[in-house]
């Protein structure tokens, strides 16, 4: 899909995503392409030397140049010119700040990439890289969650793109049957004060969320898991109402047992998962590896939706820069042009003053083209406006 759509946006005849592995020597794989012909596939995975991939998975920076048969070393001239490849591009596909793979785009002719051009190959890279690390993450669920019926059917739940609230819910209920209880709560760090408080919970009283959000810190247990990314073990705690903060809020809710396992990603904790029981357990084997796989959804499904926002985020940016391209490029006249790249702009970045204008190096003043406010501020509506004020006030 994203091959496609790189082609169609930016214009290139033909695309490909390209990986090298490094074990011992150089393995080469085309993971997707479109367009590309199968005598040039078995050409490129036959260059052992990569001269092309090999630098940008180094610099991990987009290259583009117009002479393959230079670039391209391992192809005859003949060759070259047989696949009438005028024009390349190659976009790093990062993942984890690792270099994972490269997204190549063919022109058929030379190709000079504005930096309109240049940003939208950027932002199929970040797709690329949104994609590849989506792909990872069900993979290693799919990996992880083998144990009972109930964890493999949960898989279906995460990629099905319902609210995260109805798939965290649901991950909740799958619980049930493989811990002996319903009773079961998620928290996450607070943004500003990085204490743990609840997200979602299952089978717990009103009352008992209410106090839960009274305390200073609900569960010492889970945020030490916050503080220690290196904690990955679950914390068992037999009697709940023993500790003396909060102790008395498990008593009144009846638990007596209560367990704590580490949401993980990237060999961080982002937050926890706690069961409550109203009797005594004793937990080991078989249903702490069921709660780590729980754990595992949980924190997958919180992860994806992170990906599904950022991916929503990154292709509204992609569809304002392709507008302002075509506005730029329409013959508008130049108020119109500016009022019409002015509503994309807000409606990609909304803010209560937008103001496009040209920095005077010589007098120090911005010269403003175009201003649209949705409330008084403090800026001058001047058509020139002292440096500074801009910088401090408006952005």
């Amino acid at each position: 899909m994203i091959c496609e759509e790189a082609c169609r946006i930016i214009g290139a005849d033909q695309s490909h995503v390209f990986r090298i592995r490094q074990s011992g020597s150089l393995q080469r794989e085309v993971l997707y392409s479109h367009n590309i012909p199968q005598d040039f596939i078995d050409l490129l995975l036959a260059d052992r030397a990569g001269s092309l991939v090999v630098d940008v998975f180094k610099t991990q920076q987009m290259e583009i140049f117009s002479e393959p048969e230079v670039r391209l070393k391992k192809f005859a001239p003949d060759d070259v010119r047989r696949f009438g490849i005028r024009t390349v591009c190659a976009i790093p596909i990062i993942v984890e700040g690792n270099s994972y793979a490269a997204l190549v785009l063919h022109h058929f002719v030379e190709r000079d990439y504005s930096a309109e051009d240049r940003q939208l190959a950027e932002a199929f890279g970040d797709l690329a890289s949104i994609a590849v690390e989506k792909a990872r993450l069900v993979e290693s669920l799919e990996s992880r969650v083998a144990e009972g019926e109930g964890l493999v059917s949960a898989l279906g739940k995460i990629t099905s793109g319902k609210d995260v609230n109805e798939i965290i819910q649901e991950v909740l209920a799958g619980s049930r049957p493989l811990m002996g209880t319903d009773r079961c709560a998620i928290m996450l760090p607070d943004e500003a004060s990085g204490v743990l408080r609840l997200f979602a919970s299952r089978g717990i009283s009103s009352e008992f969320v209410e106090n839960l959000s009274k305390l200073p810190r609900p569960f010492p247990i889970g945020q030490s898991y916050l503080s220690n990314s290196s904690l990955d073990e679950p914390s068992i705690v037999p009697d709940a109402t023993a500790n003396l903060e909060y102790g008395p809020v498990q008593a009144r809710e009846g638990h007596r047992t209560m367990a704590a396992f580490p949401l993980r990603l990237e060999e961080k904790n982002i937050g926890a998962l706690f069961f409550f029981w109203t009797t005594p357990q004793e937990l080991e084997g078989q249903r702490i590896s069921l709660g780590r796989a729980i754990a595992d959804q949980a924190a997958i499904v919180l992860e994806i939706t992170r990906l599904h926002k950022a991916t929503e985020e990154r292709a509204a940016r992609l569809e304002v820069i392709g507008n302002i391209a075509k506005i730029a490029a329409s013959s508008l006249e130049p108020d119109d042009i500016f009022r019409s790249i002015s509503v994309e702009i807000c409606r990609a970045v909304p803010c209560d003053q937008f103001v496009m204008a040209e920095f005077d190096w010589e007098k120090q003043v911005y010269n403003k083209f175009h201003e649209v406010s949705n409330q008084p501020t403090g800026v001058p509506s001047a058509d020139r406006v002292s440096i500074g004020i801009l910088a401090e006030t408006v952005y």
